[in-house]
């Protein structure tokens, strides 16, 4: 007897779902696969097999839908069912009316072997199998709507899909209409276990987000790599957690956890607003709070280009009140006030800000490392009134009104600054003492805002005797008489180390140890920068000198004149070893490198070519690696006029080049006539010893051993050794 067992995930899916592989090479958009697994005894069928297959209303009895299709390779009917190891697969079509909405079963009669006299009878396998019927997928799928793959459906129509309407809203693709007036209506998505987490996505080239219901706590999410959004199901929100305690919770890694940001013109604009109705003399409209008692941060931060913090008080109370255990109050201010208070009161007695302590009353602390910052800045728009005023009763001999302090002793700071359009800081001595005395690293600074204005000016109106305009005194090492952040200009002569210079400036040091003058540049110079130039005027005589070195007796030892001629008694010490002289070369300088040996061109007896022959007599010298002293017929500064271009924009000088880079520009290169030098050898002639002559050798820009030269062939004498081939060996040369 034969058994059957039917794909059951493959035949019920193909009715219901409709898979892709249905209409895979078809037309009609009616067929479908149909799978099973045929077994005799429990053992796989091998062999082709006639099937018969017919639709029926009913699971047993009632009546046939439609016709019979038969695999059995009759006339008018399709090939047998090749069965692999019990395995056959056919494609079933009973077209499309036959699916009208009403169930339907699947009959299949099997003949075994095959039977080419069809004479044998068929055996009814049982049950029939039951379909479901989509009586709509069948007609979308007959349509072209919708396509199908494995368990899948897929409406690839470029247009819109609706769900019980038939228009778009905006820019849709696919809608849902409810029909309700009131109340919800509207689509969940929902999932098989309590604990799932139904969501909804998006999807957009490599990026991706989904918000979701998470079925374990009841909480919604928003994910954008990663949960950034959450509202729990008591309704407080987390932005940056997922476990928010209050109704708005930020939490983030950066600066900045909420940035209030008011675009309005309006004067009443407000980044961040905050409001309470409690009537308790505690409640607080906005509260900033630090909870890590270690920590140095800030409850409430504000920061603007007028008013980081504000605060008004209606009454009689306090527009901000701080308190801590280390600073209530604390302002900070890089361009304007840290902390500013304005009191409308006549009362001579109400301050605009009010200290109160056992040590100070009022502390001011000015944090930042440029721009003019305030500790404590005070203002006066009367006559007669003061910025600043203070007052001490004590008769102490140094008591102070006005103390300022500098307590860093290596800070740059100012103990008390003043700012006006006449008198800065000005001070009156009554008796013999001194008008204004300032300690600190600057003892008295002073600043002038006026065009024509001065910082600090010191006058002595004395006639005679040893007076001073301006005298300072330091005992510290590291601090300053006097100290000049921009230019200084001095009238007369100024002398440094001497009380009465000769020169416009005159340099003396009494010790026998130490550098007289000493010129550092901070930091890596740039092309074109001098460290010291000297300049005088084009009409200058060319007996004047730019530096004279001499001995107090009177012996001088060294002078650069004015027409750039240099004498001097000493010994002159280069770095190189040779005399080289700047020489045109014929064939362009790229096509000799140094230490090749150069000959005379004879067809340019004024330029130079790299040897060729051996024994050359117009051998001429060698291409200087590095010239102890470089001979030439240009003016190198006007060779430079011509060749480079200014050193910036507006500058009329060119930018600084070395001889030997401003000769290449015109393809001149060293030629070394006398001196030691790196040379190129070849051992083509024997090997080289010390001592041995050298001629040019036949290897291009070589010199050779020759035990008998001819008179004017000679380059000069080898200082190293060459066993055999081609290298570099030094070379005294002695052109002969």
């Amino acid at each position: 007897m034969f058994t059957k067992r039917q794909i059951l995930h493959a035949a019920a899916i193909a009715v219901a779902l409709f898979p892709a592989a249905l209409w895979a090479g078809t037309g009609s958009g009616s067929n479908f696969t149909y799978q099973g697994q045929l077994k005799e005894a429990d053992v796989p069928v091998k062999v082709a097999c006639d099937m018969t297959f017919t639709l029926w209303d009913a699971a047993t009895a009632g009546g046939q839908i439609g016709g019979t299709i038969a695999f059995d390779g009759q006339a008018g009917n399709q090939s047998p069912v090749e069965v692999a190891n019990g395995l056959f697969a056919v494609e079933l079509d009973f077209g499309t009316s036959v699916f009208d909405g009403a169930d339907r079963w699947l009959e299949v009669a099997v003949r075994r072997p095959h039977d080419p006299t069809n004479a044998a009878a068929y055996t009814t396998l049982s049950p029939r199998q039951p379909f479901t019927a989509v009586p709509y997928a069948s007609h979308a799928l007959s349509s072209r709507q919708w396509t199908s793959s494995g368990s899948a459906i897929i409406n690839s129509n470029p247009g819109f899909v609706g769900i019980n309407r038939d228009y778009t809203v905006g820019s849709e693709w696919f809608g849902v209409h409810a029909p309700v007036n009131s109340g919800y209506g509207g689509m969940y998505v929902t999932t098989e276990g309590a604990t799932g987490k139904p969501f909804y996505g998006y999807h957009t080239g490599t990026e991706k987000g989904w918000h979701y219901l998470d079925g374990s706590d009841g909480d919604w999410h928003l994910n954008l790599d990663g949960d950034r959004l959450t509202v729990t199901d008591e309704g407080n929100v987390g932005i940056g957690t997922t476990n928010p305690t209050h109704r708005l919770q930020v939490r983030s890694g950066g600066d900045k956890a909420i940035f209030g940001q008011a675009l309005s013109s309006s004067a009443a604009a407000v980044g961040v607003h905050g409001t309470t109705a409690s009537a308790d003399g505690f409640a607080y409209g906005v509260k900033g709070e630090v909870t890590n008692q270690a920590g140095t941060g800030v409850g409430v931060y504000g920061e603007a280009p007028f008013y980081g913090v504000m605060g008004k008080a209606l009454g009689g109370g306090v527009g901000v009140q701080g308190w801590s255990e280390g600073i209530g109050v604390y302002g900070e201010g890089t361009t304007g006030e840290g902390v500013l208070g304005v009191s409308r009161s006549t009362n001579p007695l109400i301050a605009g800000v009010t200290g109160h302590g056992e040590v100070r009353g009022v502390y001011g602390l000015a944090l930042a490392n440029s721009g003019e910052v305030a500790g404590v800045y005070g203002q006066s728009s009367s006559p007669n009134g003061a910025g600043l005023h203070g007052v001490n009763d004590s008769n102490g001999g140094f008591a102070y009104g006005v103390l300022g302090e500098l307590t860093d002793p290596t800070s740059t700071g100012i103990g008390v600054y003043g700012r006006a359009q006449f008198y800065g800081v000005t001070g009156e001595a009554t008796g013999n003492g001194v008008g204004v005395i300032g300690r600190s690293s600057l003892g008295v600074y002073g600043e002038s805002s006026s065009a024509g204005g001065t910082g600090v000016m010191g006058a002595s109106t004395a006639a005679s005797g040893t007076t001073y305009g301006v005298y300072g005194t330091v005992n510290s090492s590291a601090g300053y008489a006097g100290y000049f952040a921009g230019r200084g200009h001095f009238e007369l002569d100024l002398g440094i180390g001497i009380v009465s210079p000769a020169h416009r400036l005159h340099v003396y040091e009494d010790s026998t140890s130490s550098n007289v003058v000493h010129i550092e540049r901070g930091a890596d110079a740039s092309s074109s920068s001098d460290l010291l130039e000297l300049e005088m005027g084009d009409g200058s005589a060319d007996a004047t000198q730019f530096i004279e070195c001499q001995r107090s007796g009177g012996d001088i030892e060294f002078r650069v004149w004015a027409d750039g001629d240099v004498s001097a008694d000493g010994i002159f010490t280069a770095g190189g070893a040779d005399y080289a002289e700047m020489v045109k070369i014929s064939s362009g300088a790229e096509s000799v490198q140094a230490g090749d040996v150069m000959v005379i061109d004879p067809a340019n007896p004024s330029a130079f070519l790299k040897s060729g022959s051996a024994r050359s007599t117009l051998v001429a010298g060698v291409y200087s690696t590095k010239p102890g002293v470089l001979g030439s017929e240009h003016d190198w500064d006007q060779l430079a006029a011509e060749l480079v271009p200014p050193s910036g924009e507006g500058q009329s000088e060119p930018a600084a080049v070395k001889s030997l880079e401003l000769g290449r520009m015109i393809d001149e290169v060293p030629l070394a006539v006398i001196g030691i030098v790196p040379c190129k050898a070849s051992a083509e002639n024997g090997s080289i010893t010390p001592g041995d002559l050298l001629v040019t050798s036949g290897t291009p820009g070589h010199a050779m051993r020759d035990d008998i030269p001819r008179a004017g062939t000679i380059v000069g004498k080898a200082l190293g050794s060459l066993e055999s081939g081609t290298g570099v060996i030094k070379v005294l040369v002695t052109l002969q």
